[in-house]
């Protein structure tokens, strides 16, 4: 959703002096705190019932600490909506520089008790979807003002309008301190937006019937040993992120070693890397609640050569990247000893940025259904217009049936297969993914109703780089 942020602005928010004010006081300073006593104690006592019947304390406790480690520290700096039992805010985590709302919902029948708490990404607080991006006639004008006044080194974007590819356009430069200008065919690493396309693959298993939803691990991996808890673990429950899976989305420099020195082929290091999760703890109850786990889509890549005697990466060329035409779609970083004049990634901060070097940090085979793609944003449109087609009706890589179950996420919640659900200001229903490695970092966003899409990427990550994004789309709306 791209939130257009009303109310009290401040460095330090004052809470309000009502139950759900007092509580989200609460709740950050126990997220502050270095140790974990102080939100387990928060969780514990102000947690309904219910909540805590959903997920348990030792679950909510696992999650935190996989939040925490990533985000590290939030400051509260906007109160957006506040009413007894309601109260969102805008939060800024300053070591990874991102905006985030958070929002605090009060039970109904449990007096001072939270029945409902999101943290989500969110634009930055500005009123005008233009400010910082100058005078532009055009789609190029507009990439090169955002490159120029945001420390950008170099963007491509694509935009869909009625079912077509309307507009296409690049701004900057490959790498920081040189002189090659971004090209249109230049490719950039997508991150988690591989995961629409590892969930493209299993869509393709369920319509020929060699999975079925409900498909569960025990069946389909009979031969490994794992926990009880994940044999019933399902193909939904794996692509929509309630298998309660570990996150894998950070590991430390000596885990990352061992992963990478995993035995075999890509598709070995895969199987491996199963059964390795298979015996660690479940975060949370599997089917109970959404965590997000790179671990899942490295299963689903899995399932997918075990049910087709294909590599990975065999079956993305196959049955997606040659049917729809994507010449430069591939796998690793976009530039390589063997492709030098592609763009680079960037370390660090927009004020701060570094290029990428090409034997720098790698993504292993472990993990790479989950995020080692890339492509022009030019290709990645014609992915992300493949899915816009099936989603209104017209079967072409997979039957509209298929696109169906991809972009359906369980009542209650916002993730499908691959694709966030969730529904813009105007009531239209959004289907995106963003994706970021660390280094590059892209957005793909469609709108059925309204039969459009916008794609766009950069070769700097950070999810500071995603509010920009969501900036240049709103304003690319509203000229």
């Amino acid at each position: 959703m791209l939130l257009i942020s009303t109310g009290i602005y401040a460095q330090e928010v004052t809470f309000p002096e009502t139950a759900v004010g007092k509580i989200a006081k609460a709740w950050f300073t126990a997220f502050a705190a270095d140790e974990d006593g102080p939100m387990r104690e928060f969780t514990a006592t102000y947690r309904t019932a219910n909540a805590l019947s959903r997920m348990s304390v030792d679950d909510r406790m696992a999650q935190h600490k996989q939040i925490k480690g990533m985000i590290q520290q939030l400051s509260p700096k906007k109160i957006t909506e506040s009413t007894e039992n309601n109260l969102t805010l805008l939060v800024y985590a300053e070591a990874i520089e991102t905006w985030f709302e958070t929002a605090f919902t009060l039970s109904q029948t449990e007096a001072n008790k939270l029945e409902s708490f999101a943290l989500q990404p969110a634009q930055a607080p500005n009123e005008d979807a233009n400010a910082g991006f100058g005078d532009w006639k055009d789609l190029s004008g507009l990439l090169r003002n955002v490159v120029e006044q945001n420390n950008i080194p170099g963007l491509s974007m694509a935009v869909i309008r009625n079912g077509e590819i309307v507009e296409t356009a690049v701004a900057g430069l490959r790498e920081v301190g040189s002189n090659q200008a971004i090209a249109i065919s230049d490719r950039f690493h997508i991150g988690s937006i591989t995961k629409s396309m590892t969930a493209t693959l299993i869509g393709r298993l369920i319509q020929e019937e060699k999975l079925k939803p409900s498909t569960t691990l025990q069946e389909i991996f009979p031969e490994i040993p794992m926990l009880d808890a994940y044999k019933v673990v399902t193909i939904t429950q794996l692509a929509q992120h309630t298998a309660g899976l570990p996150g894998y989305l950070t590991v430390t420099d000596e885990e990352e070693a061992k992963l990478l020195g995993l035995p075999g082929d890509a598709t070995g290091q895969r199987l491996a890397f199963v059964k390795q999760v298979l015996n660690e703890d479940p975060i949370s109850k599997p089917g109970n609640s959404f965590a997000y786990s790179n671990a899942g889509y490295a299963i689903l890549g899995a399932i997918t050569e075990k049910l087709t005697g294909m590599s990975w990466r065999d079956q993305l060329q196959t049955y997606i990247f040659e049917p729809l035409n994507m010449a430069t779609a591939g796998f690793d970083w976009p530039k390589t000893e063997r492709r030098p004049n592609q763009p680079s990634g960037h370390f660090g901060a927009l004020s701060d940025l570094k290029p990428q070097k090409t034997d720098e940090y790698e993504l292993g085979a472990y993990i790479e259904p989950a995020g080692d793609v890339h492509a022009s944003m030019t290709d990645l449109a014609h992915f992300a217009l493949a899915h816009l087609k099936g989603l209104r009706g017209e079967n072409n890589i997979l039957n509209a049936e298929t696109f169906t179950w991809l972009h359906t996420p369980q009542a209650g919640r916002n993730y499908a297969a691959g694709w966030f659900v969730t529904e813009s200001e105007s009531g239209q229903m959004v289907h995106q993914h963003a994706g970021s490695a660390g280094t590059f970092l892209a957005l793909m966003l469609i709108e059925p109703e309204s039969n459009q899409g916008w794609i766009v990427a950069a070769n700097a990550g950070g999810v500071a780089v995603d509010g920009i994004f969501r900036r240049m789309i709103r304003a690319y709306r509203e000229r």
